[in-house]
C-alpha cells in the first residue's frame, strides 16, 4: 500500500511539455548516433570486401606471374619455391599469406562465377594454413627440403598449372562481378 501511495504521488517524469520535447530529443539524438554507427559499419564491410577483392586479383596476378616465370626462366622459379619454410620468418610469412588469401576468396566467393569451388578452396587454405601453424617451423622446412626438389622436375607443368589457375581466378573475378 504504501509503494503505491509513494508512486502516484510522484509525477510523471514526462509531465510537462519541456520533460516530453527533451524525451524526443534525446530519443533522436539515439536514433542519429545508431544511424550513424549502421552507416559507419557498412562503409566497414564495403571496405572489406573491396579489400578482399582486391586480394583475390593480386593472387591471381601471382600465380600468372609465377607461371610465366617458370616456364621462361625455371631456375629462378625454382629457387623461389625452394625458399618457402627456408627460415621461421618465410614459414610464418607463407602461412599469413595464405590465410589472407584463402579468407579473402571465402568473403569474395559470393561474388565470383564457380563460387562454391572458391569457398571450398579458400577454407582449404584457412584450414591447411591453421594445421600447419601447430607443425614447428622446422618440420615444415624438413617437409619442404624433401618433397619440392622432385616436384620440380615438373616445373613446366607447375608453369602451366600457375598461369591456369591465375586466369581461372581473375576470369571468376571478372565475370562473376558483372553477373553479381
Amino acid at each position: 500500500m504504501k509503494r503505491r501511495a509513494i508512486a502516484r504521488s510522484l509525477p510523471h517524469p514526462y509531465s510537462t511539455a519541456q520533460d516530453r520535447s527533451r524525451f524526443f530529443q534525446h530519443r533522436q539524438a539515439v536514433c542519429s548516433f545508431t544511424l550513424l554507427v549502421d552507416t559507419f559499419s557498412q562503409a566497414v564491410i564495403v571496405v572489406i570486401e573491396q579489400l578482399a577483392l582486391s586480394i583475390v586479383c593480386l593472387a591471381g596476378v601471382y600465380f600468372i606471374v609465377l607461371g610465366a616465370l617458370a616456364l621462361a626462366r625455371p631456375e629462378i622459379a625454382k629457387r623461389f619455391l625452394l625458399g618457402f619454410a627456408g627460415s621461421a620468418r618465410a614459414h610464418y610469412s607463407e602461412l599469413l599469406v595464405r590465410i589472407v588469401v584463402g579468407g579473402s576468396l571465402v568473403l569474395s566467393s559470393p561474388l565470383m562465377l564457380f563460387s562454391s569451388a572458391f569457398t571450398v578452396f579458400g577454407w582449404v587454405l584457412v584450414g591447411t594454413s591453421a594445421a600447419i601453424l601447430l607443425v614447428p617451423w622446422q618440420s615444415h622446412h624438413r617437409f619442404a627440403a624433401r618433397s619440392v626438389p622432385p616436384a620440380l622436375r615438373f616445373i613446366s607443368v607447375i608453369g602451366l598449372g600457375s598461369l591456369a589457375l591465375g586466369v581461372f581466378t581473375l576470369g571468376a573475378l571478372a565475370f562473376g562481378s558483372q553477373t553479381a
